[in-house]
């Protein structure tokens, strides 16, 4: 299988990395924005991380969250999330993980997605679709009245945007079974792969925060777009994942009244 070798060593380090890691206390937790904060984990985390991948594969390049933010995506680049919903993980919330995707030529190859907590793995590689621990998934497609979408935390930096999704989801009320806000993307990607959930709605420009997830339910047979109905690129607003072209649209109507 095509980069085989690369799926099990950052398979093999993530999980390394969580475990000399993970252990937090209050001083270890610091102020990063006004509404968002930054751990020792994560930033051990992520160190860690580069300095493995930097190591193996010498000649690739790395866009990463708290050292890497403003790298481009060029030639073979690993993208790295080391706590995706650190919120959660400072608060014993159980909904937080580890991600991380590898773009070859300008396209998502692979992602890998660890959830501690639940003790999952989520992956896919190119057209070897997604699995978790090492079990094939796919989205599932509920009735309209029976489906569960997730979105992701209102967005502080667009008040547009917040209106948007506060309307989409007063929208949506009568109109799916339930709404969720689980405030991890890796959780809202996952779960939509697996068929816990049928798709979700995010809004963020962090390919951090997208492309591993993205990825995964892509290969797990999702409908994907971004916020407008166009085929998602890198930077896009956000974007929408569901498990059908019916529910996809009416996704797409609740993010553009």
């Amino acid at each position: 299988m095509k980069y085989d070798k690369e799926l099990a060593y950052i398979r093999d380090i993530v999980r390394h990395a969580f475990n000399l890691y993970a252990d937090l206390t209050e001083e270890d937790i610091y102020q990063k924005s006004t509404f968002d904060i930054v751990t020792e984990t994560d930033l051990n985390i992520e160190k860690y991380l580069i300095k493995e991948i930097k190591e193996y594969f010498p000649d690739d390049h790395i866009l990463s969250e708290e050292y890497n933010s403003q790298n481009p995506i060029k030639d073979r680049t690993w993208i790295i999330d080391p706590i995706d919903g650190t919120c959660n993980f400072t608060q014993d919330i159980p909904l937080y993980g580890i991600q991380c995707a590898l773009v070859d030529n300008e396209q998502v190859v692979l992602s890998y997605i660890y959830l501690p907590f639940h003790n999952e793995e989520y992956h896919a590689v190119i057209n070897e679709g997604a699995w978790k621990n090492n079990e094939r998934i796919h989205v599932k497609n509920n009735q309209q009245n029976h489906s569960i979408i997730s979105f992701g935390d209102y967005p502080h930096s667009s008040s547009l945007y917040s209106i948007s999704q506060h309307k989409a989801i007063g929208y949506l009320m009568d109109k799916i079974a339930k709404i969720r806000m689980f405030g991890a993307a890796c959780v809202d990607f996952s779960f939509a792969a697996s068929g816990k959930t049928n798709g979700c709605v995010l809004i963020t420009r962090n390919p951090w925060d997208i492309l591993p997830g993205m990825f995964l339910c892509k290969e797990a047979g999702a409908v994907i777009s971004n916020l407008t109905v166009q085929h998602y690129k890198f930077n896009d607003d956000g974007i929408i994942i569901s498990s059908n072209n019916e529910l996809h649209s009416l996704l797409i109507t609740s993010m553009n009244l």
